[in-house]
Formats: structure tokens, sequence, C-alpha cells
């Protein structure tokens, strides 16, 4: 993703290896100059996060999203387990970084592992938190069965929304599915 606060973009990425990477730039173009590498002839990105064994967000990590909210920078990622197998992606799950600073390339917190309701032994992907008229919201990609193949089963995962009593913790409600799904 890339976002825009007091006079620079951010744009973040993962790697193979898990790591999450941050670039600052003052300029979109900056961004757009580098190519299929995403990253700008002169910026340097800087790493922010890397797995280390036995940690839950492991080696395999996918769709980091940063955000700024409430005062803070977060990190929305999906990942599976250090150690896990490589592409099960019945083992992903979505986490939280928190940024210690106001500044996204300073230290970030250890991830912390977000628990929709229901969802805690399930897949769940690509998550996205904002707040709407003074409440927090965390909306992410779910399947409460089994995803055989990762979408190789009948059941498809699901749009789903639920509150959030914080930027890192979802509240007690029950997600409500705001999609059908589609084939």
């Amino acid at each position: 993703s890339v976002t825009y606060k007091d006079g620079y973009y951010y744009a973040i990425h993962e790697d193979a290896k898990g790591r999450l990477w941050i670039l600052k730039t003052a300029s979109l173009e900056e961004i757009l100059e580098g190519g299929s590498s995403g990253w700008g002839h002169s910026g340097k990105p800087i790493c922010v996060y890397e797995p280390k064994e036995g940690d839950e967000l492991g080696a395999e990590v996918w769709a980091p999203e940063l955000t700024y909210i409430q005062g803070k920078w977060y990190i929305y990622v999906c990942g599976v387990a250090y150690g896990t197998v490589r592409g099960d992606g019945n083992n992903m799950k979505m986490f939280v970084l928190e940024c210690e600073s106001q500044d996204p390339t300073g230290t970030w917190k250890d991830p912390v592992r977000l628990y929709p309701k229901g969802f805690n032994d399930y897949y769940t992907i690509d998550g996205h938190a904002f707040e709407s008229k003074g409440q927090l919201y965390y909306v992410f990609s779910g399947q409460k069965e089994a995803v055989l193949g990762l979408f190789g089963g009948d059941e498809k995962p699901l749009l789903y929304i639920t509150k959030m009593s914080s930027p890192t913790k979802c509240t007690n409600d029950t997600p409500v599915c705001i999609s059908k799904g589609s084939d």
C-alpha cells in the first residue's frame, strides 16, 4: 500500500523472507520510477520487521497495509506462524504491528494477532482498519471452513466487518458478512 501523511508518501512491501520494508519519499514519482521493484532510484527502504524463529508471524506474509489511526502508525498484515509450511493458505491469520514513533520508518512493536470473534482458528486475510464517527472497524476476508487447496473447495472466502475496541483488538461482536462471494 501507499499512504500519504505530512508531506511524505510511505510505501510498504513484503519480501520472500517475510520482512516488511517501508520507503519514505516526498515524491510519488519516486515510487513510480522504481518500475516493477516499486522502489524509487534514490530512496532507500527501511526494514521495519524481520521474523525470528518462534514468532507467531513467520516467514510468509501477504498484503501489508500501512495505516495511520488515532495518532499512531499501524501495519495490518496476514501471515503464517514461523516454521509453518509455506503456501498453506488455510493457516493465514491477521496481525497488527504498532509503531513506537510518529515516523513509520522508526521502531515497531512485535506483531499482535487479531482475533475477530469466531475466526480464531480459521483463515483470515487482507484486513483493513478504519474509523468512522468515532468507532473503529475492521474489514477482512475470511473463511470459517478449511479452504482445500486455497480456494480449491466449494466454499469461497467472504468479506466481513467487525468493530474494534482499539487499533490492535477486535471487540467481542460477531463479524457481519458483507459479501456473498462469487465464482
